[in-house]
């Protein structure tokens, strides 16, 4: 299984990506973000 850190998760783009991997069981997603969402 392939790990995936997604770095400023809470962005606008990071958004946009974490609905895309969300659902997919092939990867083990880690969000990060170290700033207030948006």
């Amino acid at each position: 299984m392939t790990t995936i850190a997604l770095m400023g998760a809470g962005g606008q783009m990071g958004m946009r990506i974490a609905q895309k991997l969300k659902d997919r069981s092939d990867y083990n997603t880690l969000y990060v973000e170290i700033s207030e969402e948006g």
